[in-house]
């Protein structure tokens, strides 16, 4: 007796042969609830991140996200917006980010264009400062 594989390879499947060869791939009822229950993610909960596998670098950088940073670059540009993340490249990714030119001749500066996102090669920034007003808690005002 040939094989169902061997008779669809051949194009020909004779009438009634082919039900024959079916295999039942559905699940019993008690199959689909051992399923459920293997998949359940009440059954077993997402694991937590190890604090203790965190370098304090690591934990620094995560304590700067969603802060206004200033990134100074290696033309003289300065950009300055909101920490959003970082890769192992040290590219970084500022939100709402707005650029500065550096000072003229003259002394005489230009306003400072909208970039909206933008991301900045590692290869490029010379120091990142963090936005040190943002910390200031504000006097109560009675």
């Amino acid at each position: 007796m040939t094989t169902l594989l061997q008779k669809m390879s051949s194009g020909r499947v004779p009438n009634g042969d082919f039900y024959n060869n079916l295999v039942d791939m559905t699940l019993k009822s008690e199959e689909i609830e051992a399923e459920k229950q293997r998949h359940d993610p009440r059954q077993h909960p997402p694991k937590q991140p190890k604090m203790e596998n965190q370098s304090p670098g690591r934990l620094l950088l995560e304590s700067y996200l969603n802060k206004t940073m200033r990134i100074v670059m290696t033309d003289g540009r300065s950009l300055m917006g909101i920490f959003w993340c970082t890769d192992r490249d040290a590219n970084v990714i500022l939100g709402n980010c707005m650029e500065h030119m550096p000072p003229r001749e003259d002394g005489s500066r230009d306003e400072p264009r909208p970039l909206g996102l933008a991301m900045i090669p590692g290869r490029h920034i010379v120091t990142m400062h963090l936005d040190q007003l943002q910390h200031v808690q504000p006097d109560h005002v009675t």
